[in-house]
């Protein structure tokens, strides 16, 4: 029997701690979400949230085989989608649960820090060093604020110098909404080389901005 309740309790452990979802899969469809993460600690309170960004809180409930997961937010509201069904083997888990008659599943794997999401990275000061459509790029800049707001050098975008940035929470897409409301939206698929590079791309690689970290 003690051996029993050891065992039990080891179990009971693994579920807490940080978790990142790897994948997300909405019947025939991936849906994954950008750098999404779990946190569930040992006194049944949770957090969750994308990237360096916390976005919800709240408490769970777990049955004690840890196969049965549901969660309720800060303001007292059970999840509307009711519980998952927990499959936990070692540093990987799944969730599985009907939504609007579709099986969902989430798959996450145990890691020790948030991920880094697209906007933190995105987040700075950057010289563009390589352009498909600028004749000349000398002095051209963006400032990607944190509190999303841009700033861009004249003739990096003609006319279109200030506004909001927005990256997708579930694709690499990026939204430049200039502060001149007769201006269109500007958007651009985002990727990083490390910590120091940026690249933008549209139209199937046609136009293409790179730009390197500035630390002027």
């Amino acid at each position: 029997m003690l051996i029993m309740l050891l065992f039990s309790l080891s179990a009971k452990a693994q579920i807490t701690g940080m978790w990142e979802v790897k994948d997300v899969k909405a019947g025939d469809k991936t849906t994954t979400p950008v750098a999404k993460w779990f946190q569930l600690n040992e006194d049944k309170t949770s957090q969750s949230g994308n990237g360096l960004f916390q976005n919800s809180a709240g408490t769970y409930i777990v049955t004690p085989d840890n196969s049965v997961l549901i969660f309720t937010d800060q303001y007292g509201k059970t999840d509307e989608y009711g519980a998952f069904q927990v499959s936990l083997i070692n540093n990987k888990m799944t969730w599985d649960r009907m939504e609007e008659g579709q099986l969902v599943k989430v798959s996450l794997e145990r890691v020790n820090k948030k991920p880094v999401g697209l906007w933190d990275q995105a987040i700075g000061n950057w010289k563009l060093i390589e352009s498909t459509v600028h004749d000349n790029i000398e002095s051209q800049q963006i400032i990607l604020r944190w509190d999303r707001e841009y700033s861009a050098s004249n003739g990096l975008f003609p006319d279109n110098t200030h506004g909001v940035w927005h990256i997708a929470g579930q694709q690499p897409l990026l939204k430049l909404l200039s502060s001149n409301e007769d201006i269109p939206y500007l958007d651009f698929t985002i990727s990083f080389f490390k910590d120091y590079r940026m690249i933008w791309t549209r139209d199937n690689g046609i136009v293409k901005l790179v730009f390197d970290r500035s630390l002027e």
